[in-house]
């Protein structure tokens, strides 16, 4: 009996010390299991964290980039702001209305002083670079007041606007990046921030203080104004004879003159951006990293085939090339001198471009410290050298072209171009031997030089004089009355002098000056019965429209045709 009693008592607590166990396990267990969930908790509480302050870190820096960056604003920008307004209108009136003849370049004269003015600071020293782009942008305007040569002067516009840029740089004491590619950079983003900058010089202005801000205030009015007094005035004006008729005498372009003001209040936004942009140094241009080099063994190879085929090219060529030289066109071939010369013209243009990018692009990537790089040189001045020959030989073949038939404004502006692109290639064979060569700078100042000479000569007037002449001398068998005619007012003083004194084409050049006075003159023609042509000049001339040539030709043409009977 107590063998058994102990043997059950030894049982139950094997069995209590079992459950003590499984309840001990079940116990940290279920701790182990709240510390687990703990953590989660714990974890996802950071994570939620800091996705809310991730949020809010977004939310402030979204805040802080829309609030826009604005230009300081004191007195000298004050001062420029409404300047600029005046020059500004006084530009669209001028220049745009009066067909970018004198008014463009004493309506340029003012901005370009303006600007001058806003962007100098004083102790600046500027460099020679600076000196050089704004006189030549300075006689590049003064063109426009010479020359009516659409080509000419459309180039003009654009070396204007980066001649402008490099001076306007200068004066507020920058360097001027040196490296073609970072000089051309720089003067895109110079243009580029006059649109791009508008938001913020606009906001600028509008904030800086009461008397600006108020000034802006104004102009928003006025502007949202104009629309409205469009659509009431010329109600009242037909409801009512007296005011129709003070509304005449105040103007007979009222609405041409409000349209005007809106143009310039809004070309005035443009000349604040440029003007803030580079005053504030916006156009610095950092240091850039050598940026990674190409093995010369690959450049050598690469441009060693193609100056194989050009050697080939030449041997199999060289009486169609030469023969340009010496005056006659080259036997067995069988193709007019104007599209000889159009040939040697179009195959030196693709082959120049092709040639200018591979070489500049050779030089800029080679590695300059290694013994190969003699050899990239070398072939980039065979490949410069035979570009030159192209052009050589298409000059050649122009100047052939022109002893047989005579100049026209194509033949002489695709010259002076083939000349221009020669200093080019110079530049860069000269590069070739010397890196300190800034080959887009030279271009840039050549190109303008090219322009002024042919703004300055009056290029039209200059080809028809010169196709007169050579017909006189014996150079030419003919006039070519429909080219000279082509040249607009520009020929007509030499139409005149045809007209004159060579009976033979007497009557062509009459028929010629009569169509120009037609075009030109702005009026309404009657012919009489007596054979009397009569000319009623109608229209006013715009303001800033005076131009030289124009002045003169139509001169000619009034005195000609005004009352007068032809013969």
């Amino acid at each position: 009996m107590e063998e058994k009693d102990l043997k059950l008592t030894k049982e139950t607590e094997a069995v209590c010390n079992e459950e003590n166990t499984c309840g001990q396990t079940a116990g940290e267990n279920e701790t182990v299991h709240k510390n687990e969930e703990s953590k989660k908790e714990q974890t996802q509480d950071v994570s939620v964290s800091s996705y809310y302050n991730a949020l809010k870190q977004n939310s402030e820096s979204n805040t802080n980039n829309s609030v826009k960056k604005k230009y300081p604003i004191e007195t000298r920008e004050i001062v420029f702001t409404f300047v600029s307004l005046a020059a500004s209108i006084l530009f669209v009136i001028l220049a745009f209305w009066g067909g970018f003849n004198s008014g463009f370049t004493l309506s340029f004269y003012a901005l370009f002083a303006l600007l001058s003015w806003f962007c100098y600071k004083k102790g600046t020293k500027i460099n020679a670079l600076g000196v050089a782009c704004g006189i030549l942008a300075v006689l590049s305007a003064g063109v426009f007041s010479i020359s009516i040569n659409a080509t000419v002067n459309l180039l003009l516009l654009a070396l204007i606007a980066f001649l402008t840029t490099v001076w306007l740089h200068s004066l507020s004491g920058k360097e001027i990046p040196f490296s073609d590619g970072a000089l051309g950079g720089f003067i895109m983003r110079g243009l580029g921030r006059a649109l791009t900058k508008i938001d913020v010089a606009a906001s600028s202005v509008f904030s800086a203080g009461k008397k600006l801000s108020g000034v802006g205030k104004v102009l928003i009015g006025f502007a949202c104004a104009v629309p409205v007094l469009l659509l009431i005035i010329p109600l009242l004006t037909s409801a009512d004879d007296a005011f129709a008729g003070l509304i005449n005498n105040v103007g007979e372009d009222f609405g041409k003159r409000i349209l005007q003001i809106i143009l310039g209040i809004g070309l005035t936004f443009p000349v604040l951006a440029y003007g803030f942009s580079i005053k504030n140094d916006e156009l610095t241009v950092t240091k850039q990293e050598n940026s990674k080099k190409l093995d010369n063994a690959y450049i050598i190879s690469f441009l060693g085939i193609i100056s194989a085929v050009y050697v080939a090219y030449l041997f199999s060529q060289t009486a169609y090339f030469f023969s340009a030289f010496s005056g006659i066109l080259p036997a067995g071939y069988h193709f007019t001198p104007a599209e000889y010369a159009r040939r040697g013209f179009s195959e030196m243009c693709t082959i120049a471009f092709i040639n200018f990018g591979l070489v500049y692009a050779a030089l800029a990537v080679h590695k300059k410290e290694a013994k190969s790089s003699f050899g990239v040189k070398a072939i980039c001045c065979f490949i410069i050298i035979f570009t030159l020959l192209l052009i050589s030989t298409a000059m050649a073949k122009m100047v052939l072209y022109i002893g047989e038939f005579g100049m026209t404004r194509l033949r002489i502006l695709t010259s002076v171009f083939m000349l221009v692109l020669a200093v080019v290639f110079i530049c860069l064979f000269i590069r070739c031997l010397s890196k300190k060569v800034p080959v887009m700078r030279i271009a840039l100042i050549v190109s303008t030089c090219a322009m002024l000479v042919l703004g300055f000569g009056n290029v039209d007037t200059f080809i028809a004089e010169y196709n007169y002449n050579a017909y006189k001398q014996g150079y030419l068998e003919n006039i070519d009355v429909d080219t000279i005619n082509e040249l607009g007012l520009s020929g007509v003083p030499t139409l005149k002098k045809i007209y004159d004194n060579e009976k033979e084409y007497r009557s062509a050049a009459k028929e010629k000056l009569e169509y120009q006075a037609k075009l030109n003159l702005d009026s309404e023609s009657a012919i009489g019965q007596t054979g009397r042509l009569e000319w009623y000049v109608k229209t006013k001339r715009e303001l800033g429209d005076w131009n030289y040539t124009k002045a003169e030709a139509i001169g000619i043409l009034e005195d000609m045709f005004l009352g007068k009977y032809l013969d």
